[in-house]
């Protein structure tokens, strides 16, 4: 028997646009985090859809399954979805990966549906739940859902080990990522964008929708620097050109670790400090970004000394949650 994974994001290759887009949920990050689930797991590859069209005969070599939808939870979400995967595996554990709250700041009044928490707990009883840090376990645990341990993103994982240069070139190239570009901006994030944009920076884009509309003063540098991938190895290889990364994106930075650059992670919300916190990664908030320093300021911070100690026990963390749900992991 073996573990099955439900996901679109596969096959993209020859697609347009909309359907890539679409298939990767919207965002290009979801295939650095998948990539390594099929690195680490070496699962079989479902359609969501399969589940809709109760095409049970398609996965039932599989005697459990992993799933990445819950790695962005929202107050009152509802993830129906999630719940027709469950219907449709039966008395199989479908195991979460990531499991994370989504709000600018950690609330620790989080309001989940009722739905939402019925859910949480019919797949705890089934399987450890991974969550992505220690404030989202702490929630789901004041909510009175058991079987909850912090593992962050399997992500970092993909690379058995790291390695960084030390010293910053003087004049360091450097590759960035931002949080949204579909909204109006708030004026540290703006300021922010301007650093980026006048220093000349290549904006890795995650979820392509930007509006030169709304975002006037930036078109001529979005036009000439703005990229977007739907194929890991182009990423890949792209970031072989830079120094190092910095921004507002995790996946955006864990690619480039993974590429051997370090990375600085600009955290605005929850979600990203959470990691940054769980990995002990570098780290600045927005709030504290100055606008006057220099990129090989900023690449003097970006260096990982901490993260490198502490990783050695997080793989041991990690191995032990796959060992706890009886999956066969290559870490």
């Amino acid at each position: 028997m073996r573990v099955g994974l439900f996901t679109d994001a596969f096959e993209l290759a020859g697609k347009g646009f909309r359907e890539q887009f679409e298939r990767v949920g919207e965002n290009t990050g979801n295939l650095i985090f998948l990539r390594a689930i099929r690195r680490l797991f070496s699962p079989k590859i479902l359609s969501p859809s399969l589940a809709r069209a109760e095409c049970a005969e398609r996965f039932a070599d599989c005697d459990k399954f992993i799933t990445t939808e819950l790695i962005w939870i929202r107050e009152g979400a509802e993830f129906e979805g999630v719940r027709e995967l469950l219907r449709a595996i039966g008395d199989r554990p479908l195991i979460p990966i990531s499991v994370g709250l989504q709000a600018d700041e950690r609330k620790p009044d989080f309001r989940f549906s009722e739905s939402a928490l019925r859910l949480l707990s019919e797949m705890s009883e089934r399987c450890v739940l991974g969550t992505r840090g220690f404030y989202t376990a702490e929630i789901l645990t004041q909510n009175g859902i058991k079987n909850v341990m912090p593992v962050g993103c399997p992500s970092v994982f993909y690379k058995k080990r790291y390695r960084f240069p030390r010293t910053a070139p003087s004049e360091p190239r450097a590759v960035c990522g931002f949080s949204t570009l579909w909204r109006s901006l708030r004026e540290e994030e703006a300021v922010l964008l301007r650093y980026f944009m006048e220093h000349s920076l290549y904006l890795v884009e995650q979820t392509g929708l930007y509006s030169f509309e709304e975002h006037g003063e930036f078109d001529s540098w979005m036009a000439a620097r703005r990229r977007m991938f739907f194929s890991t190895k182009e990423w890949d290889g792209f970031l072989d050109g830079f120094d190092f990364y910095m921004g507002m994106r995790f996946h955006g930075g864990i690619a480039a670790m993974q590429r051997g650059l370090p990375a600085l992670f600009v955290c605005s919300d929850s979600r990203t400090e959470e990691l940054c916190e769980f990995f002990d990664l570098p780290r600045l908030a927005l709030s504290e970004f100055d606008p006057r320093a220099s990129l090989s300021y900023y690449m003097s911070r970006a260096y990982p000394e901490a993260f490198l100690r502490r990783f050695p026990t997080l793989k041991r963390n990690f191995l032990d949650f796959a060992e706890r749900n009886r999956l066969k992991i290559y870490l």
